[in-house]
């Protein structure tokens, strides 16, 4: 599995939408919508004006769960996202020493919260 970052666009709860990253190799995983397991969207040209993800957003995951694996938490883009309200339960991620990774499936969910803003931004 590559470890590719992908431009995407996370939209947070108020419908606000931001620039930010992901593995490529996640985002590309579809669900039995063909819609990303995790949400969201690629970023194109017309999102070039979208603000970064602010600093003091924590964005909603969902946690995964894998045999012999420690839990791995992914950022689902939306809140609509598949994974993110468990009508998909799996996702393949990245193990040490295996090209090919390993299928986690889903136990839980966390919605995104906001921090006080800090003082730099």
């Amino acid at each position: 599995m590559s470890r590719d970052i992908q431009a995407v666009v996370y939209t947070d709860d108020q419908g606000n939408e931001y620039i930010t990253g992901i593995a490529a190799d996640v985002f590309s995983q579809v669900g039995g919508d063909a819609a990303p397991k995790v949400g969201g969207r690629d970023a194109v040209a017309a999102d070039a004006s979208l603000p970064p993800m602010p600093r003091n957003l924590s964005p909603r995951t969902a946690t995964l769960t894998a045999p012999g694996q420690s839990p791995r938490r992914v950022v689902c883009l939306t809140k609509t996202a598949s994974l993110f309200e468990a009508t998909e339960t799996t996702l393949t991620l990245p193990v040490f020493n295996d090209v090919d990774g390993a299928l986690f499936t889903w136990h839980s969910s966390r919605g995104e919260t906001k921090r006080r803003r800090d003082v730099n931004g």
